[in-house]
């Protein structure tokens, strides 16, 4: 039975082969009370009844009226609207869950787990995230 609901939720990973590079745009809040805006680049299967998303770029933030620009990578997988993910920024680790509409429009709720105490990235935090594709 676990390897029926294991295949079950990465099945649409693979039977839904069709990829779109993208831009991603993002805002975030985070427990700390900072806010960020992320832009970068998204890599995602086309949404039917799943699917996944690979995405890198970076965060802009002020801190002590200086520009903060925090590098990110990470992953998603959603099953019909609901999944998890997991990013790492060179801050700290977080796994997250949320929802997505068709990978185009998520919101993420997660909790960062920092690498050092000066971190911007601590406790909760909720990201809505913006993944711009060319269809054809």
């Amino acid at each position: 039975m676990k390897k029926f609901l294991l295949l079950l939720f990465l099945l649409p990973m693979f039977v839904f082969a069709q990829e779109e590079l993208g831009a991603r745009f993002a805002y975030t809040h985070t427990n700390k009370s900072h806010n960020f805006v992320f832009g970068g680049i998204s890599y995602s299967t086309k949404a039917y009844y799943g699917g996944g998303t690979l995405y890198a770029g970076t965060h802009f933030g002020t801190e002590n009226s200086k520009l903060k620009v925090i590098p990110e990578i990470g992953a998603e997988m959603y099953f019909i609207i609901g999944g998890a993910g997991i990013s790492l920024n060179t801050q700290s680790i977080q796994p997250r869950l949320g929802f997505s509409l068709f990978n185009l429009i998520q919101t993420h709720i997660g909790y960062s787990i920092p690498f050092s105490r000066n971190s911007n990235f601590r406790g909760f935090t909720f990201t809505a995230a913006f993944n711009l594709y060319k269809y054809r």
